[in-house]
């Protein structure tokens, strides 16, 4: 099922993934530096699961549908407007900030990662080293 944004249009964020190396690896969000008003820009950062520092953002907040963009990896990325207002408030104003956020993380059009990395979520939390909720 494709993911819509908040005009029912399909939206098609798989631009920026690239594949995985192996089990052991997941992608990390960069939260690039900015105040609450500067637009969100990010980077995605592949890293191991185990090894890796990252703090890991639990949400299940507010609608699904995805109304606002993010700048990833110098593309436009769409999200859920509850992740965005998140983000804007969760980056630092002079330093990046290392997250796992399923919803960036994850490829969410690619059923097998999409399956294969929910079987890791509780290793993903376990691992990093603070869970922001």
């Amino acid at each position: 099922m494709p993911l819509l944004d908040s005009s029912s249009h399909a939206v098609n964020n798989s631009h920026a993934y690239s594949p995985l190396p192996d089990d052991s690896h997941i992608r990390l969000v960069e939260i690039l530096p900015g105040v609450v008003t500067d637009p969100v820009g990010c980077r995605l950062l592949t890293g191991r699961r185990d090894t890796s520092q990252f703090e890991a953002l639990s949400y299940t907040w507010g609608s699904s549908s995805l109304g606002a963009s993010i700048i990833l990896n110098d593309a436009y990325f769409m999200i859920t407007n509850n992740l965005h207002l998140a983000l804007r408030y969760l980056r630092y104003p002079s330093a990046s900030r290392v997250m796992w956020i399923d919803a960036i993380c994850i490829n969410q059009l690619d059923n097998e990662e999409r399956g294969h990395q929910v079987q890791h979520m509780r290793s993903i939390y376990q691992n990093s080293t603070r869970v922001v909720i």
